[in-house]
């Protein structure tokens, strides 16, 4: 769900040069380099030798469908930065039974998700038959990891085209 992560490195040196580094991992470099990436600062006029360790960086991540997320400059003195996904995935699973279904006089169900996707929204919509089963059908959320919830909507379309319709957070 990942198009690229992008990693910026910056290290102001204490005798006011800059060094900017950036890597961009997608799913090509990651093959290519087997998860072994690495930037790289060096000594310029950095006499205080701890204060050399410090540095900031940032990532810029792309997600497939369009979302984005920029974290702000963080200060670090570690050897390594770890990254984290600021996402998670849920799934809504979504049962029903098409015998009732089907003798409810329904046709059709039609499911709505819309859900937060970093600074928009995103909705996703499953079309079911009550004249096959209705299994284990799912659809996949991508939330930022503050958000928790995600509106869904819920329609029966009757075969004499009748509709009713119930919702939810």
């Amino acid at each position: 769900y990942i198009n690229s992560v992008t990693t910026v490195l910056r290290k102001q040196h204490q005798d006011g040069k800059m060094t900017v580094q950036e890597i961009v991992v997608d799913r090509e470099t990651f093959k290519k380099t087997k998860n072994d990436f690495r930037m790289v600062y060096g000594w310029s006029g950095d006499d205080d030798r701890t204060k050399w360790l410090e540095y900031e960086y940032r990532t810029r991540w792309s997600f497939k469908g369009g979302g984005k997320h920029e974290t702000e400059w963080t200060s670090a003195e570690a050897n390594m930065i770890d990254l984290y996904a600021p996402y998670k995935r849920r799934v809504v699973r979504i049962f029903g039974d098409n015998h009732a279904l089907t003798e409810a006089g329904v046709r059709a169900v039609v499911v709505k998700v819309d859900y937060p996707f970093f600074e928009g929204r995103k909705s996703d919509k499953l079309t079911l038959r009550a004249d096959q089963p209705i299994t284990d059908r799912t659809i996949e959320l991508t939330l930022p990891l503050d958000a928790s919830e995600y509106h869904w909507d819920v329609t029966w379309i009757g075969g004499a085209g009748w509709k009713r319709t119930a919702q939810g957070t």
